[in-house]
C-alpha cells in the first residue's frame, strides 16, 4: 500500500465531494432546485468522489490495487462517521450515514475494478 496514493486518493474524494456540496447548495439557495433534489445530489457527489478517488488510488498502484482503493473508502467512512460525531448531540448514526458509508465502500470497489 501506498500512503502517497491513499493520500491523492482521500483528497480527491473530499474536492469532488466539496464541489458537488457547494453546486447544490447555490442552487438551493437561488431557488433553482428544492431541498430534495439538492439531497439526492450530495448523495450522488458523495459517491462520484468516492469513485473518482478510489479510481486514482488504484491507477497508481501497481499492485494491491483493491487494498488501495478500499483504504481511501475507509478513511472517508471515518471522516464520515467523525461529522456524524460531530454534528449532533453525541455520537448518532442514521440511515443517512449508513447509506453515505455503504456507497463509499461500494464506489471503493468499483474504483478499484476499473482501475485495473
Amino acid at each position: 500500500m501506498s500512503i502517497k496514493n491513499i493520500t491523492r486518493g482521500v483528497l480527491l474524494v473530499c474536492i469532488v465531494t466539496a464541489a458537488c456540496l457547494f453546486i447544490a447548495a447555490a442552487l438551493v439557495y437561488f431557488g433553482a432546485v428544492d431541498e430534495k433534489t439538492a439531497n439526492i445530489a450530495a448523495f450522488v457527489g458523495m459517491a462520484a468522489g468516492g469513485f473518482i478517488g478510489a479510481l486514482s488510488a488504484a491507477k497508481s498502484s501497481g499492485s494491491k490495487l483493491l487494498a488501495n482503493a478500499l483504504c481511501v473508502s475507509l478513511i472517508c467512512s471515518l471522516i464520515v462517521l467523525a461529522g456524524a460525531f460531530l454534528s449532533g448531540s453525541g455520537f448518532s448514526i442514521g440511515i443517512r450515514t449508513v447509506s453515505v458509508i455503504a456507497g463509499l465502500f461500494c464506489t471503493g470497489f468499483l474504483g478499484a475494478l476499473f482501475g485495473r
